[in-house]
């Protein structure tokens, strides 16, 4: 069934959506560790020119409550999840990160499986760049498996396999992703790109002592107060 998306204020075309397609992917794996998702993993297919045909995002999180597709999936600039739980990113996206794929392609389909009413149900969700205000949604059915949520972009246009190489990916995910996977490092939660776990202690020294010390005199900073110590 197709819905209409009620956009708030602004155009999707207007509405700041990142052009960069590795923004793009980020906010995609926040969508997963949003959804309390312990594993998220990026991987993707080629043709036999080296182009890249689709990107796919899993996560073994809650999955995308379907009471509520209204208000978490239906509503731009506007989101359910940025109000009620906690923010992980470093600034609210207002619900746009789910169509942050029309930075490098032209369609994305959600398969989710969550729980609703005590039961878990598997459903479908889809977008498409020829009608930007409209996603398409299937009626859910009754499963017997994990929640979790797989998103497949496609119609993609520009990237290549070394585009979403390890080693490319590495800085951006590195940059995003580190802090929070160290401050999780007990729990277990990990990501990887193309069977490749992007590892925290590449972006931050665990190891690492620091200390600052220095003295007042007058009115200047010189050298000799008790050091300030800290380590993580």
């Amino acid at each position: 069934m197709k819905k209409e998306l009620c956009v708030k204020s602004q155009s999707i075309e207007t509405s700041g959506i990142t052009k960069d397609y590795k923004e793009a992917l980020c906010e995609y794996i926040w969508n997963g560790f949003e959804a309390n998702a312990m594993n998220v993993s990026v991987t993707f297919t080629s043709n036999s020119l080296g182009g890249i045909e689709s990107v796919i995002i899993q996560d073994d999180g809650d999955g995308i409550c379907f009471e509520t597709i209204d208000d978490t999936f239906g509503t731009f600039l506007a989101s359910n999840k940025n109000s009620l739980s906690l923010q992980l990113k470093s600034k609210a996206n207002k619900g746009k990160g789910r169509f942050s794929c029309y930075a490098f392609a032209r369609r994305a389909t959600w398969k989710t499986v969550a729980n609703s009413n005590g039961k878990k149900v598997a459903y479908s969700i889809s977008i498409n760049d020829e009608n930007k205000n409209v996603y398409d949604i299937s009626e859910p059915t009754p499963i017997d498996a994990d929640t979790g949520t797989v998103v497949t972009i496609t119609g993609i246009d520009n990237l290549h396999q070394e585009d979403m190489s390890y080693e490319v990916l590495a800085e951006c995910l590195l940059k995003t992703f580190a802090w929070y996977l160290y401050l999780n490092r007990n729990k277990g939660i990990s990501l990887t790109v193309n069977g490749v776990a992007v590892d925290f202690t590449k972006y931050i020294n665990t190891e690492a002592k620091y200390s600052l010390q220095g003295t007042t005199q007058g009115n200047g900073l010189t050298g000799g107060l008790p050091p300030v110590r800290f380590s993580m």
